[in-house]
């Protein structure tokens, strides 16, 4: 994957999870203490589609918004494509 699919698969992320908090009527320090997360680390996760994020932590998240099996297996599937230079890519540097 090249950084412009790792950049669009993280907005689609961060849109899911919108969608997800909304439907779970949660503000972000709902989430943030449901799920035992910082309030920076939710919105980070929620608003920045470059951010750093770790397989755990999403976990996480999905678990206090109430993901159904379907959503959770998307977002893991965009947070997988969200981390460039897996193998294949270009690992010079």
């Amino acid at each position: 994957a090249d950084a412009g699919d790792a950049l669009a698969a993280g907005v689609e992320l961060c849109a899911l999870l919108q969608q997800l908090r909304e439907a779970a009527e949660l503000t972000y320090d709902q989430l943030a203490e449901t799920s035992t997360l910082s309030r920076g680390t939710v919105g980070n996760y929620l608003t920045k589609p470059g951010h750093q994020r770790r397989h755990r932590e999403l976990e996480l998240l999905l678990v206090a918004l109430g993901a159904t099996k379907d959503e959770r297996a998307r977002a893991f599937d965009l947070l997988r494509r969200t981390k460039p230079g897996r193998p294949g890519a270009d690992a010079t540097g």
